[in-house]
């Protein structure tokens, strides 16, 4: 397996933090490549690519809270969700993509598949 970091945005903590909705956001961006070593090392058999970033939550100045320690729990909530949480994410989804087209040729059984959050329409690049 080769792959290759496309983009990648570390954004603001501060304004993901305090504003929320996109400000400051993370955007991770990947090329995957799976060989089969023992037939062709030089042509890949799977590939496809990842996106994402922070999410669109609220942050502490626009929260719809009266109490100031839930505002500030959110806030604080919202700038972890950054490039750390993205590289898990991608993970996952790089896991899944490759069970889903072991699945899909009956290498492995139904209750292994991890069904990936969005289908593939053949290779993406």
């Amino acid at each position: 397996m080769r792959g290759e970091f496309v983009k990648v945005q570390q954004g603001s903590r501060l304004l993901r933090s305090a504003v929320g909705f996109g400000a400051g956001g993370t955007k991770l961006e990947t090329r995957v490549e799976v060989y089969d070593l023992a037939q062709n090392s030089t042509t890949p058999f799977l590939t496809f690519s990842t996106t994402g970033g922070s999410g669109a939550e609220p942050g502490a100045i626009l929260a719809v809270s009266a109490d100031p320690l839930q505002i500030a729990i959110g806030g604080v909530t919202g700038a972890a969700h950054g490039l750390s949480e993205d590289t898990k994410r991608t993970a996952r989804e790089i896991t899944a993509e490759f069970s889903d087209y072991m699945y899909k040729r009956g290498w492995i059984s139904e209750d292994q598949w991890i069904k990936p959050k969005h289908e593939r329409a053949g290779d993406m690049w």
